[in-house]
Formats: C-alpha cells, sequence, structure tokens
C-alpha cells in the first residue's frame, strides 16, 4: 500500500464520520465512473451501472469483493429468467412475479444469498423494461451491472477502507461504528 493510501485509512479510522465521508466518497467515485463507462460503451441506460455502483460499495474490501461476485451471478440468473420469460408471456405481471420468484430461489437454492435481492429485481426490470428485444434488454441490464460492480471494487482497491468487523461496520478506535 502507498504511503498516501496509509494515510487515507487512518484518516478514515479516526472518526465516524470520517468513516461515513470515505464510505461517500467511493461510493460516488464508483458511480460516476461506472455511468462514464457505459456512455463510452453505448449501453441503453447509465441508470443501473449507477445503482450498482452504490449497492455494491461497502465499508469492507472482503465485503466488496464477495458482494460483487455474489450480485453479479444474481444478475446473470435474473437477466437469464427475466429474457426467457419476457420471450414467453411478454410484459404481463404474473411473468414479472413468478421471474422475480424463481430468481430469488434458485439464488437461495445455489446459496447466493446476497445475490437474490438484486437478481430478483432485474428478473422484474427486464420483463417490464424491454421494448422490442428482451434478449437485448436483459444483456445490458447485465453489462451496467457488471461494470457498477467493477468500478466499486476498483476504487475501494484505489481509496483503501479502514479496517473492519465481521459484519462490515468500520473499527474507531477499537469500537464498531
Amino acid at each position: 500500500m502507498m504511503r498516501w493510501q496509509e494515510r487515507w485509512v487512518e484518516w478514515s479510522q479516526r472518526s465516524e464520520k470520517g468513516a461515513a465521508f470515505s464510505f461517500a466518497l467511493r461510493a460516488a467515485l464508483a458511480s460516476v465512473g461506472a455511468v462514464i463507462c457505459v456512455r463510452l460503451l453505448h449501453v441503453t441506460q447509465g441508470m443501473y451501472a449507477l445503482i450498482a455502483a452504490v449497492v455494491v460499495s461497502d465499508v469492507a474490501p472482503d465485503a466488496i469483493r464477495h458482494l460483487g461476485y455474489q450480485r453479479l451471478l444474481g444478475t446473470a440468473v435474473g437477466a437469464v429468467l427475466g429474457g426467457v420469460l419476457a420471450v414467453l408471456f411478454g410484459h404481463v405481471l404474473w411473468a414479472v412475479g413468478t421471474a422475480i420468484f424463481l430468481t430469488i430461489l434458485i439464488c437461495e437454492f445455489l446459496r447466493f444469498r446476497d445475490a437474490a435481492k438484486v437478481g430478483g429485481y432485474v428478473a422484474g426490470v427486464v420483463i417490464i423494461g424491454y421494448a422490442a428485444d428482451p434478449w437485448h434488454y436483459a444483456r445490458d441490464r447485465f453489462l451496467e451491472t457488471a461494470v457498477g460492480i467493477a468500478f466499486a471494487m476498483l476504487v475501494c482497491f484505489v481509496l483503501p477502507v479502514p479496517k473492519a468487523t465481521a459484519n462490515g461496520t468500520p473499527v474507531v478506535n477499537d469500537l464498531k461504528v
């Protein structure tokens, strides 16, 4: 770790406000970077990259990697199930509920518990949001989410985070924040 990164971590650990500032800055930088990237890739929306970057940004680097990997898998399951049900049944509301139900169930059975919610919402969004081509829309939602996750991980390595407990809460002077 470079000297300035050590100082950053030290400063972030000093107080609850420092830890909050650190998290807010990392989430903001990851979000902006993700949106710029998907715009350069000419993906239809930037909103889902932004959402993924904020949601995956976490206090502990290990948590970011774990959440990122899990949520990427959940996004893939949701995009595929959403695409399949959209092709078979269109925009009908019961297909949205079925896609969400199946995605969450599959993620839970595969022990991707942290992926279930994100996967479920992606499945629903694919069915509700697609225009003429559900597979193109599902691919774009997956790509945007992957870019958001990647930027959250990248920012975590550039701006390291304070030491954290097992549940991800920062430690300030040996007290959980």
